[in-house]
């Protein structure tokens, strides 16, 4: 991959294209068990607000919820407990 020849990082896997602009907390806690060994990207937009321009560019994305879902403290311990079951 042209990104790792590069000296970045990249992420092996992505999940949540599929639920764009509806990667809530339920879904994140849903997909945590699932997750590979390596690095995953869960892929959202999230936002505190919803501005006129989002509004119109993503009519149908959940921001708020999207940025609930990654400060929420359940999500973190079911992502800390998949991270904690790879490390063994």
């Amino acid at each position: 991959m042209q990104v790792r020849r590069a000296g970045l990082s990249a992420p092996d896997a992505v999940f949540g294209l599929r639920w764009t602009g509806q990667m809530t907390a339920v879904r994140i806690k849903a997909l945590a068990p699932h997750l590979p060994a390596g690095l995953s990207e869960i892929y959202c937009h999230p936002a505190l607000g919803r501005e006129a321009l989002l509004r119109k560019l993503m009519p149908s994305y959940a921001q708020e919820a999207e940025f609930a879902a990654l400060v929420d403290p359940e999500v973190r311990r079911a992502l800390e407990a998949v991270a904690e079951i790879v490390k063994r």
